[in-house]
This record gives C-alpha cells, sequence and structure tokens, in this order.
C-alpha cells in the first residue's frame, strides 16, 4: 500500500521523541538534506572551483577584507603567511615563515585588515595590491608590538577600538615574558580608516582611552565576538561582558554565565543581535542577558559523545544567509579536523545534519560576497 505524506520531513530531525509518537511528516534521523521553508531537500556534494592549494600550505583561517582603494578579496592565512584568492589562483601578499595555521585571527576597521599570529604579532593591510601592503601594528608611537615585548593569542575589533585577548607581556616586577591567559586589552580608538595612536593606558599617556582587565574567573579566553554595544568574551567556562560606558571608564565588566564557555575561536557567528556557538557539550544562543541550549536532548547527546575532544579547537560557525542557516562544523572521533555540520535553520528552528567527510575535512569556512578584481 502506498501512502502520501503532506510536507514529508518539513519539521526537520526530531531525535528525543518516540517514532510511534511523531507525526507522519517528521524525521527521526537522516543526514546531508536541508529543511527550508517547510521543505525537504538534498544537502549533499560541493562544487570546485580551483584544483589549486594554497601557495604555501596548510591553511587555517580565510576572512573577506576591503582596502583602501575599495578592492575586496579574500585573504586565505595559513602555515607560511597570507594569500590573497581571486579568479581562481592564490597571490603571496605576506611571507610570516612558518607559523602555527590555526594561530590567525583577524578583524576590521573601516577599511584597515588586522590580522594576528602569537608567533609574529599584530599586522595590518591597506593595500593589497602595493609594493608592501603589510605593516606591524604599532604599540604607541616610538615602537612597534614585537618592539615593546608584547603579543596575544586572538586579535578582535568592537566599534573602533582593537582588542588583544590572551596576552604575553612583561612582567612589571622581573620583566620575565609572561602569558596571562584570562587578560584582555584594549586600544585608544582607531582613527579614521587608520589604527589607534597608543595601547598604553592612562598611567603612561594621560589622553589615552586605551587599558586592561584580567576577568580572573573561567579559564583562558578562547574567542570574543560584538553584539550590538556590548562586546562579549568567551572562555573556557564561562563569558563575560564589556558594556560600553561613553564616558572615562570607557567599559563596564559583567558576566553572565560561569559554565557556557566557547569550544574554539571560530565557532561563534552573530546573527540578528544573537550569538549562535558551539560550547563544549552543547550549541547555544545567546541573547545579551542569558545563554540557552539550542540542541534538543537526544541530538545533544550525540554532539557530546562523538565530539573529538583533542580537535575541539577546530571547531567552526559559518552563517549561511542565503539559506538563513547556521553551520556547526565539529570532528568526531576519528578526525581531526571537522567532518560533521549540524545545520540549524533559525527561521523555521530545525535541525539538520551535514556529512562533510564524504568530500574532504575542512578546517575552516566563511561566507561572503563574491571579490572584485585586485587592481
Amino acid at each position: 500500500m502506498l501512502a502520501n505524506v503532506r510536507d514529508i520531513g518539513s519539521v526537520g530531525v526530531i531525535s528525543d521523541v518516540a517514532a510511534w509518537d511523531l507525526p507522519p511528516n517528521a524525521l527521526t534521523d537522516g543526514r546531508n538534506f536541508r529543511v527550508s521553508a517547510g521543505k525537504v531537500s538534498a544537502s549533499g556534494g560541493s562544487e570546485l572551483v580551483s584544483t589549486e592549494g594554497s601557495a604555501n600550505g596548510e591553511i587555517g583561517h580565510i576572512e573577506q577584507s576591503t582596502d583602501f582603494e575599495g578592492t575586496s578579496a579574500w585573504l586565505v592565512c595559513h602555515d607560511s603567511g597570507i594569500d590573497s584568492y581571486e579568479s581562481n589562483a592564490f597571490t603571496n601578499i605576506y611571507n610570516s615563515g612558518t607559523v602555527s595555521p590555526s594561530g590567525w585571527t583577524s578583524c576590521q576597521v573601516g577599511q584597515v585588515s588586522f590580522f594576528n599570529n602569537p608567533a609574529i604579532g599584530p599586522i595590518y593591510f591597506t593595500d593589497w595590491a602595493g609594493s608592501d601592503p603589510v605593516t606591524e601594528l604599532n604599540w604607541d608611537p616610538s615602537q612597534t608590538w614585537t618592539e615593546a615585548g608584547m603579543a596575544c593569542r586572538i586579535l578582535q575589533s568592537h566599534k573602533n577600538f582593537l582588542f588583544a585577548l590572551g596576552c604575553t607581556e612583561p612582567d612589571p616586577d622581573t620583566g620575565v615574558l609572561t602569558y596571562y591567559e584570562d587578560r584582555v586589552r584594549w586600544s585608544h580608538p582607531c582613527e579614521p580608516n587608520g589604527i589607534p595612536y597608543t595601547w598604553q593606558g592612562p598611567d603612561e599617556d594621560p589622553s589615552s582611552l586605551a587599558g586592561y582587565v584580567t576577568l580572573g574567573r573561567g579559564g583562558a579566553i578562547v574567542g570574543a565576538e560584538s553584539l550590538r554595544d556590548s562586546f562579549v568574551i568567551y572562555s573556557r567556562s564561562a563569558l563575560s561582558v564589556l558594556d560600553y560606558t561613553g564616558d572615562a571608564l570607557v567599559w563596564r565588566r559583567r558576566t553572565v554565565s560561569q559554565n557556557a564557555g566557547l569550544i574554539g575561536r571560530n565557532a561563534l557567528v552573530e546573527v540578528k543581535g544573537k550569538h549562535y556557538y558551539i560550547s563544549t557539550e552543547d550549541i547555544i544562543v545567546f541573547d545579551g542577558n542569558q545563554a540557552q541550549s539550542l540542541l534538543h536532548n537526544r541530538l545533544r547527546k550525540r554532539f557530546a559523545s562523538t565530539l573529538n575532544e583533542d580537535a575541539r579547537e577546530t571547531a567552526f560557525a559559518v552563517h549561511h544567509k542565503t539559506m538563513q542557516e547556521i553551520w556547526f562544523c565539529v570532528a568526531e572521533a576519528g578526525y581531526d579536523k571537522p567532518n560533521m555540520a549540524y545545520v540549524y535553520n533559525y527561521l523555521d528552528n530545525t535541525w539538520s545534519l551535514r556529512d562533510l567527510s564524504t568530500e574532504r575535512v575542512f578546517a575552516h569556512a566563511l561566507y561572503g560576497n563574491q571579490p572584485t578584481q585586485v587592481k
């Protein structure tokens, strides 16, 4: 006997409820499909746009940025520098020497792109097509970060400030370089389409708004992202918020949660005024005040039981705007880079699974516009 089922799969995967208690159009398991506008369609395969790998090595981070000339491009960070990608080819624009490919972070203020790898210190780009497009970031008007003996694990921006997270700097008493895993430094505001003139605080420069804070809880800082007027800092087991005050204090700090940390620095996206991110045993949405679980019970158990803990920092999240989806990509047992995507459609509030291992594992992904030609 054949039976027609209207809108089959339109509510996504519901694994918490026994199959006999679900409506006929519900799915209890499945992968490589998506739910959109109440309909199910295949979501497998990929399109190869270039047979060339990165010109210099293993890719760890991708950023799309715009320079002073209005040229937009994909910038690809790898284990020996940064390439620009256009016309299906990679062009090396910065040689860093040997570094960890997963150590790169990036941000943009105006039309200046900032990059950081702890092994080399912060750098910035103003014109990718120039003869020497890369400049080391200043610590103050007289010296660069490296000359001042400073370094950080993560460089991020919020409003027109730069933030350095997880800082290595000389001990004030002994001068010995010391890693402060929960320290946050912010710069003086950046000049319009420029860089901050100093990172020194008011004690050294009375006109400066730069400063720092040591969180003192939650373990090492893992990542951070803007959320409206606030800057949210994610540690291993906590999240803290810096609210902009607009006065001489600059920021007011509050701790929101001490059990909803971030799994890896790229495992976070902002969508419509909320943060969606991967925690150590869950996928969470944070609205600026409360952090709540997105996964339902059995899907959460699957996520936690299959996760490769040794590769948790390789996890990443990417916002697929056209499809109104967020892909939470993680490495499962037997893989050292993400092989599985938990795909959340925030319009329909539905889940599906995308198996990445049938094609290749992924180090990082980003959604963006088609780049313009490098001049």
